[in-house]
């Protein structure tokens, strides 16, 4: 999973991408592109579901039934059947609920975390203006202020999946859904030996 939304990154796929689906102490999902072409292109380049990893391999040989345990800000793809994966990703919000995170991954299997933000379930309000890299941290102070439509209309006051995938797509959220947020920019930052710590 890691390496496909690496892929979909260089390409812009996500940039100005709208959170078009964020329940508040829930999830947060995004990706499908603003960019017609794109979005048409990768829509049905469905990626196969990552294998379980045991959570602890010394004790358990049976790798089938230990997903890994959902936390706040772990990111995964979205999809509706094994297999299904394509370009949507959730980001699990602050404040969710345990019996929220246990389901994830248990119920849709194909659910696999394949990254995290980093310090997400913490107010940040003063970043460390020294800092080497220019990445942005994404704070719950930040996460909680994203408008949750929720699921599309009937279950939530959302937006439709399909109708974002036409042509107009975004026209059609600009109009009805006024305030919605969306990702200004998407982009790989490459690590200089050394920035990251093992502790």
């Amino acid at each position: 999973g890691a390496s496909h939304f690496l892929d979909l990154v260089r390409v812009g796929y996500y940039n100005g991408s709208a959170l078009s689906r964020v329940h508040s102490g829930f999830l947060a999902q995004f990706g499908i592109s603003p960019d017609y072409d794109l979005k048409m292109e990768y829509k049905d380049k469905v990626i196969p579901d990552d294998p379980r990893i045991p959570v602890d391999q010394d004790q358990d040989h049976d790798n089938s039934h230990k997903p890994i345990t959902f936390q706040p800000g772990m990111i995964s793809f979205a999809g509706n059947n094994p297999n299904t994966r394509s370009t949507e990703v959730f980001i699990v919000m602050p404040d969710t609920k345990q019996v929220y995170l246990d389901r994830f991954g248990t119920i849709n299997p194909w659910e696999t975390p394949f990254a995290i933000i980093e310090n997400f379930d913490s107010i940040i309000t003063n970043p460390n203006p020294r800092a080497k890299s220019n990445t942005k941290t994404i704070s719950k102070s930040v996460a909680n202020k994203w408008h949750a439509y929720g699921d599309a209309i009937p279950v939530g006051s959302g937006p439709s999946r399909e109708r974002m995938f036409q042509k107009d797509g975004y026209e059609y959220l600009k109009r009805e859904f006024p305030k919605m947020d969306y990702i200004e920019e998407c982009h790989v930052i490459d690590i200089e030996p050394g920035m990251l710590s093992t502790a």
